[in-house]
């Protein structure tokens, strides 16, 4: 997941998205409320966040037709779903930073 993450994070800046927020929901029960996604969606909602940077819809659900919905709402709220590119982009960025 770190690995991942830094992967996100990078090209988030190098695609010219800026500094992402990362809004995690991992290790929740799918029964149990999402707070990150509800946390998400209201800063969506209050323009504070204008794209949303995913490695694809099956963060929201691994139900595609749920998937579906949340980015449906997401778009709905004034947000831009953006899917992250499939590598080589991936395995191109080093997943460890010196300067970090």
């Amino acid at each position: 997941m770190l690995d991942f993450r830094q992967i996100l994070e990078r090209y988030s800046v190098e695609s010219g998205l800026g500094e992402a927020t990362l809004f995690l929901d991992n290790g929740r029960r799918s029964s149990e409320p999402l707070v990150a996604l509800a946390d998400l969606t209201r800063a969506v909602e209050a323009g504070v966040c204008e794209t949303v940077l995913v490695p694809g819809p099956f963060v929201f659900s691994l139900d595609d037709a749920a998937a579906a919905a949340t980015v449906r709402r997401l778009e709905e709220a004034g947000g831009r779903v953006v899917e992250m590119p499939r590598p080589p982009y991936a395995a191109a960025v080093p997943l460890v930073d010196a300067a970090r």
